[in-house]
């Protein structure tokens, strides 16, 4: 009888309101530990090492040597710089998902945004105090836009996101890749060329230990929108109209919210997921 109440009683932590939060996430990192061991033992490598090896790239795990000036903190941070606009887009897809929206359309917001800082300001000769503070703006205006022009083509002419987003992808994809080989690219690598200190959303060369760190200030943009999330969903009207709108849009409607209004507002939120950090 035990066993069999077992799975039951598995099934009914993944659904508990008190334990989910921690239960599900520590279940889809041990799956995709699982699933990442079978591919790596399928193509002959030993699982172990791959995930040593991971772990010391991303600063957690010292190495056996380190270069000059470098060590694990070096490798921490450019880690952190890697997972911020990681971060921020989960979060810009968990606003939109969570009303409704499956919007697959983040790489080609993340793109023209950078793109557009990128060329508008990082190789102008502005100070850093006006020039990163300009890339950030220009890719929340950007990406923003982008995403409202999704949420108004599902709510007046119901195009699916899914379609809407996919094509849109293909054509940020072209034009930028246009642009850039016609006035951006680098005759050396062939792509576009590397914006000036003063525009990039870090603080290089930091020395932290004795070693140079570059700080990712995207991090800092990343953690804190997380818990504004979290507190809009979890302590605001407006978050409750979003999970209305995502469980049941057409209930949703009869108790006096507008649907249409908040799906657009609710892709419009991706622009936290489009800053190019």
């Amino acid at each position: 009888m035990k066993g069999k109440n077992s799975p039951h009683r598995f099934a009914a932590l993944l659904d508990s309101e008190k334990w989910s939060g921690i239960s599900i996430p520590i279940l889809s990192v041990i799956l995709s530990l699982i699933t990442a061991s079978i591919m790596l033992l399928i193509m002959g490598k030993n699982p172990l090492i791959a995930f040593l090896s991971f772990l010391q790239g991303s600063g957690f795990v010292p190495k056996a040597s380190y270069g000059g000036g470098s060590g694990i903190l070096t490798d921490f941070f450019q880690f952190l710089s890697i997972m911020a606009p990681m971060l921020l887009a989960s979060l810009g897809f968990i606003m939109a998902f969570r009303s409704g929206l499956f919007n697959i359309g983040i790489s080609g917001q993340m793109l023209a945004s950078g793109f557009l800082a990128t060329a508008l300001v990082g190789y102008g000769h502005m100070s850093s105090w006006l020039a990163k503070p300009l890339v950030l703006l220009i890719g929340i205006v950007a990406g923003g836009l982008l995403g409202a022009f999704v949420g108004f083509l599902k709510y007046r002419f119901n195009v699916h996101e899914v379609v809407s987003t996919i094509m849109l992808n293909y054509i940020i994809s072209y034009l930028t890749g246009f642009f850039i080989d016609d006035r951006f690219v680098d005759p050396l690598t062939r792509s576009m060329r590397i914006c000036s200190e003063q525009a990039r959303l870090t603080w290089d060369n930091v020395t932290i230990g004795g070693v140079y760190c570059s700080i990712p200030l995207g991090i800092f943009v990343a953690l804190a929108v997380a818990f504004a999330v979290k507190f809009i969903f979890d302590k605001t009207v407006f978050g409750f109209e979003l999970r209305a709108v995502g469980s049941n849009p057409i209930c949703a409607k009869y108790t006096g919210i507008q649907v249409g209004r908040r799906i657009v507002v609710a892709v419009l939120a991706l622009v936290m997921a489009i800053l190019m950090l």
